[in-house]
């Protein structure tokens, strides 16, 4: 297949045979940050429960 002398281009034409992009903006993935949260939430919790049974043992231990 040849080309005429003035379709010469730097970029190659897609498949669909548009130059031109009529896509949407780029976006981040979604990446599951619900469940971060969930799971970022349940830390903190058990952390908080850890502290209060350390308290609660220390001080029957001090008695």
């Amino acid at each position: 297949m040849s080309m005429p002398s003035g379709c010469m281009s730097a970029e190659p034409v897609p498949a669909g045979g548009h130059s031109e992009s009529h896509h949407a903006p780029p976006q981040l993935s979604r990446t599951g940050s619900q469940a971060l949260i969930a799971t970022s939430a349940a830390g903190a919790v058990l952390i908080a429960l850890g502290t209060v049974l350390y308290r609660r043992g220390r001080a029957s231990f001090l008695r």
